[in-house]
């Protein structure tokens, strides 16, 4: 708090610096006259910046919305597809999911995929198959653009699971794997359970995209499933 408060103070500072030079150094103006338009600017400029950073908050969100989101609305259906999709073949329970049209003005993700709440045991299996799933996004990008666009989120959480798991093994007396090996290993399994699953991949992020209950989503990879089986 007595940060952003100096750094308000030295902006103003800065200010009245530059105001200072500009009426009484340039246009000659008086001390009395320079001090008083000084004051009055920046009062002004203090009364103007919130009715500013609100418009500009707004057209921002207005810009992501009406141009920026039809352009990614795909790659962030497509990035959650992947993790629905792996989740449910690898049986992990997947609730729900949200594409916000707002995210990357909000500096956030531009999807989410929900999963029911399991009680955590160090299952070394369960484990391998979260960290397969949080990669899965990325793999199915990877699959259907040749590149991934946005995966930073999740290999954030990638990378703290793997600081947990690297450092339980040092314990133990092993060898830390690193998060090289596990996320290679992880993407190539996931790669597997997407591969040829381009048209699913594809139904389910148009799915998606037109807001489809969770339930029939799955309920099409299911059939999908089953028609694969049903050929083999």
């Amino acid at each position: 708090m007595k940060i952003a408060i100096l750094k308000e103070v030295l902006a103003d500072c800065m200010l009245a610096l530059v105001f200072g030079f500009l009426f009484w150094g340039m246009w000659q103006f008086s001390a009395e006259v320079t001090f008083g338009l000084v004051v009055l600017s920046i009062t002004l400029l203090r009364i103007i910046r919130p009715t500013w950073q609100r418009l500009s908050t707004f057209l921002h969100l207005r810009l992501n919305q009406y141009v920026e989101w039809p352009i990614w609305r795909k790659v962030a259906a497509v990035h959650e597809a992947g993790h629905v999709i792996v989740a449910h073949r690898l049986g992990v329970t997947v609730s729900g999911y949200a594409l916000t049209p707002a995210a990357s003005a909000l500096g956030q993700s531009s999807g989410y995929t929900q999963f029911a709440a399991e009680q955590f045991h160090f299952d070394p299996e369960k484990i391998l198959t979260n960290l397969t799933v949080l990669v899965s996004g990325k793999a199915c990008e990877e699959l259907i653009f040749g590149k991934a666009h946005g995966a930073s989120h999740d290999l954030r959480q990638f990378a703290q699971w793997v600081a947990a798991i690297d450092g339980a093994l040092v314990e133990q007396g092993q060898k830390a794997l690193g998060q090289a090996f596990w996320q290679t290993a992880c993407e190539e399994r996931a790669k597997q359970l997407l591969s040829g699953q381009e048209s699913l991949v594809n139904t389910v992020a148009q799915n998606m995209i037109h807001r489809q209950p969770i339930a029939a989503i799955l309920s099409k990879i299911d059939a999908s499933l089953c028609e694969i089986a049903s050929s083999v």
